[in-house]
């Protein structure tokens, strides 16, 4: 008897592409894709890149920035249907960094955002849950040094979220009960309204700086001296509990 071994070859492959380029009026592009064939191709055969990241993300990303003030827009699709992935479609962020006011020891920091999310499970093309959210936070802090050595810097933030669909069960079909009824009535599945969650905090901070000056000689360095500096610091921080918890949205 004659047994003929076969071999079964399939086509594997991976298109990885990244690339930045600084656009018209100061706007920074960046483009990642990662297009895999399976999800163990980058194991098999890029051990290194795998260990580093096993499931990349590909996107576009634009940004605009000012001196204290960035403006960025970024579309994350899943391209790859073997993966569990929040698709980000599209998502648009305005943030203000550390922008003194009037020229007084006021600090102001800002983050506006919105966002369309796309939750997608593996191996299926249907959207399992999908939102609109807006996020605003918004910090007030003040720095200035007492006694010629004693730094104080509290501040206050607050942060809203808008969803416009927010806790419930997934979507899904119902099974509904065997209804004898001659006219039975539809069972629809649960609805998710839309909510706010507010987050307050604050903060109170002082330092101080300690140092000494050491006598220390190296010519082939120039080190002629060495400083050495401690800072204590005592800092106090309050959040407030949500009105809504991560964990049910």
């Amino acid at each position: 008897m004659l047994f003929r071994s076969e071999k079964s070859t399939r086509e594997r492959y991976l298109v990885e592409f990244d690339y930045r380029q600084e656009l018209f009026s100061r706007i920074e592009s960046y483009l990642s894709i990662h297009y895999l064939s399976d999800a163990t191709i980058r194991r098999d055969f890029f051990r290194r890149q795998y260990d580093a990241d096993s499931q990349p993300d590909s996107y576009l990303y634009l940004d605009r920035r000012w001196n204290d003030i960035t403006l960025s827009l970024k579309v994350r699709p899943r391209l790859n249907k073997f993966y569990n992935l929040v698709e980000k479609l599209p998502e648009g962020k305005l943030q203000i960094q550390d922008l003194q006011l009037w020229g007084s020891d006021f600090y102001y920091q800002g983050l506006n955002s919105a966002i369309n999310f796309k939750k997608k499970y593996a191996n299926q093309a249907s959207t399992i849950y999908e939102s609109g959210r807006f996020d605003t936070f918004h910090q007030l802090s003040y720095s200035d040094k007492y006694f010629g050595w004693l730094n104080f810097y509290p501040s206050v933030s607050i942060r809203g979220d808008f969803y416009t669909r927010g806790p419930g069960d997934p979507e899904e079909t119902i099974t509904p009960a065997p209804d004898t009824s001659p006219t039975p009535e539809p069972v629809e599945p649960p609805e998710r309204h839309d909510f706010w969650r507010r987050v307050f905090s604050y903060s109170v901070g002082v330092s101080t700086d300690i140092y000494g000056i050491f006598s220390a000689e190296n010519e082939w360095l120039e080190i002629h001296k060495l400083r050495h500096v401690i800072t204590p610091s005592v800092d106090y921080y309050f959040t407030d509990n949500p009105s809504v918890y991560y964990e049910r949205i």
